[in-house]
């Protein structure tokens, strides 16, 4: 699960927005795994972007205490809504990150992210995110992440997260 708040931002695009989603993790071999993804984003106010569903493809391998991974995917909104924050389309994106173990209980990552949206046939959007995780199969974190492009809400945004690694 995750949150995007403006609470910073008076900007009118600022991603208010939170999900909810999960994996389903089809292959487990010894150096790889692989899963599908599906995310629902929607929206904390009357202000905020659309609904948007997310699909993807994850990739990874763990070889204590490194980690590294893979992500293909693409966002596509749901709806249109004049009065809500505008959004594309859609967007394709690709993800590549990893991970340390620092403790059985505490992880950081780094990960470095691409967009090409789909309403705007040169629009490319990216960054690098960096952040910590405590828990282990119960967890939550805190991230930040830094573009060259003016993103919705900025520059920089933080990240908070929640989740389940298996049940």
């Amino acid at each position: 699960a995750e949150m995007r708040t403006r609470a910073a931002s008076d900007d009118r695009g600022a991603d208010s927005s939170a999900g909810i989603g999960g994996r389903y993790r089809f292959l487990t071999l010894p150096d790889l795994h692989a899963a599908f993804g599906l995310e629902i984003a929607f929206p904390l106010d009357a202000a905020s972007p659309p609904p948007r569903l997310t699909p993807s493809l994850a990739l990874g391998a763990r070889y204590e205490p490194w980690s590294w991974f893979a992500t293909l995917g693409g966002r596509l909104r749901l709806d249109e809504v004049a009065d809500r924050a505008p959004v594309d389309a859609g967007h394709v994106f690709a993800m590549l990150g990893g991970g340390l173990t620092i403790l059985p209980w505490l992880s950081a990552y780094v990960l470095v992210d691409n967009h090409v949206l789909i309403d705007q046939a040169a629009a490319y959007r990216g960054g690098l995110s960096l952040g910590v995780e405590a828990g282990e199969v119960v967890f939550g974190g805190i991230g930040g992440r830094v573009a060259p492009w003016r993103d919705a809400g900025g520059h920089l945004s933080g990240q908070l997260t929640f989740g389940i690694r298996s049940f």
